[in-house]
């Protein structure tokens, strides 16, 4: 029986993978990586998902059972205080602590057969590398296969823990599965990966994940998935105190410090970000302006028609709400209430923004003020470019929106021309990143402890659009 309660539910994927792995009744496994990668946390957490299926013992040989709990407190109840070297001292089949690291490779065979006796044992050897540094190589690689062997006759599974060295790359032909945890870079930010080399018997449908340690525990990160909502409610707006909007994720306005009136946000996408990535952050902006009685305006770039913003919206507010509501969107046929078609003369368009911003705020329904998304990404044309028209209407749209208290949010591509002006006219810059399908969020201005803090976008299991945030460390 597995144990899943308290379980982080972006390590799903993984556990599937680790469930089929071990139907095939492996007797090793191997988790290398370099110093500081969660290597203990990760044998944790496995020792804490298996606890129903095997009986569990962990062996130190760098670290005690007090020092790990005090690092990782949600194991307090997995790990028995003993810490002690011979196995036969102790005899209950709770999980057990073995503290090895006086001892050296021979103890490890008798620990690991006594263990083993019974049937069903999973035996962690934390660091192996550390007594294989001091062992000579035959000592060791006898000691590997008696290990090996012992685990193999009793249904148990050894977990080899080591660094990326020549310890382990040596192990790696012994063992029946190899997990290797790593890290990728963006702007000097590690992102951690963990990557699953070998599993024998095991189809292996992802091999590469990004994980997060967050309050010292292991989570794999979530890939952005679409999502369809067969069953919309009302969205409940987030609350703030007054002076600010809230951006429809209270985790956002927390990490923002809240956004006060008057404000200029600018959301920037890299051309690898899914489209529901950014219709879910605006979205956010919107239902909360439009369920606190505000009003709200989307300008959709040339290549998303006004359903799709509709899409996200209208079916999560009341009809007094959408009567405050307004899309400007390329492509429009027939009339629907709220959505003003665009033209090819971007001239025109402005002016027909400003015509329905002014007219929202003088005629719609509770007061209140108005928030503005507009894509800029794809809507200029060559001869604003050239005039540089659109930079200076721009630039008059946001101090009228500061004057007036209410709240713009620029969406624009990494990359393009008009982006150096939206950064510069924004009080506040977001950056959506896709890697590897999992979409973070990395906040560029203002600074929070640095500009380079990533924060891991996933879609939150509402029936309404929303979002959470979580740190990646």
């Amino acid at each position: 029986m597995l144990v899943e309660e308290d379980q982080e539910p972006g390590n799903s994927e993984l556990f599937r993978i680790l469930d089929s792995f071990l139907k095939t009744s492996p007797c090793s496994l191997l988790i290398r990586g370099e110093p500081g990668q969660g290597k203990t946390t990760f044998v944790l957490t496995l020792m804490k998902r298996y606890r129903g299926a095997y009986r569990g013992y962990y062996v130190s040989t760098r670290v005690s059972l007090e020092k790990l709990e005090m690092q990782f407190s949600w194991i307090k109840g997995l790990l028995s205080k003993e810490s002690v070297l011979e196995a036969e001292e102790s005899e209950k089949e709770d999980l057990k602590g073995f503290d090895a690291r006086i001892g050296r490779a021979k103890n490890l065979t008798e620990i690991v057969t006594n263990a083993a006796l019974g049937d069903s044992a999973l035996v962690v050897l934390d660091s192996w590398d550390t007594l294989a540094k001091e062992t000579p190589f035959d000592e060791r690689a006898k000691t590997e296969r008696m290990i090996t062997t012992i685990a193999d006759a009793h249904n148990s599974l050894i977990i080899f823990v080591g660094e990326e060295d020549e310890y382990s790359r040596n192990s790696a032909y012994l063992v029946d599965g190899i997990i290797t945890l790593g890290y990728n870079t963006i702007d000097s930010v590690k992102i951690r990966r963990l990557t699953i080399d070998k599993m024998r018997g095991t189809s292996i449908p992802r091999r590469d994940m990004l994980y997060s340690l967050e309050n010292s525990r292991f989570e794999i990160l979530p890939k952005l998935r679409l999502v369809e909502y067969p069953n919309p409610q009302k969205y409940e707006p987030a609350r703030l105190k007054g002076g600010y909007f809230s951006s429809g994720n209270i985790q956002l306005d927390t990490i923002l410090g809240g956004i006060r009136e008057g404000s200029v946000m600018l959301i920037e996408t890299d051309q690898d970000t899914m489209k529901f990535a950014l219709e879910l952050m605006l979205s956010g902006f919107v239902l909360n302006a439009l369920s606190s009685k505000n009003g709200a305006i989307m300008v959709n770039a040339a290549d998303t028609p006004a359903k799709e913003s509709a899409r996200l919206v209208k079916p999560f507010v009341s009809s007094d709400a959408i009567k405050n509501f307004r899309i400007l969107a390329h492509g429009v046929s027939g009339k629907e209430a709220g959505v003003i078609g665009l033209g090819s003369d971007d001239r025109a368009n402005y002016d027909l923004l400003v015509n329905e911003y002014n007219s929202l705020r003088s005629t719609r329904k509770g007061g209140g003020q108005v928030v503005l998304t507009l894509d800029v990404g794809l809507a200029e044309r060559q001869e604003m470019q050239e005039s540089s028209a659109w930079k200076s209407k721009l630039v008059d749209l946001c101090r009228v929106v500061r004057d007036n208290g209410d709240l713009l949010v620029l969406v624009n591509r990494t990359g393009l021309d008009t982006q150096p002006l939206c950064k510069t006219i924004s009080d506040i810059h977001l950056q959506i990143l896709n890697r590897s399908g999992v979409h973070f969020l990395r906040v560029q201005k203002p600074s929070i402890e640095g500009p380079t803090i990533l924060f891991s976008l996933a879609h939150e299991n509402k029936p309404y659009p929303s979002y959470e945030l979580k740190k990646v460390v």
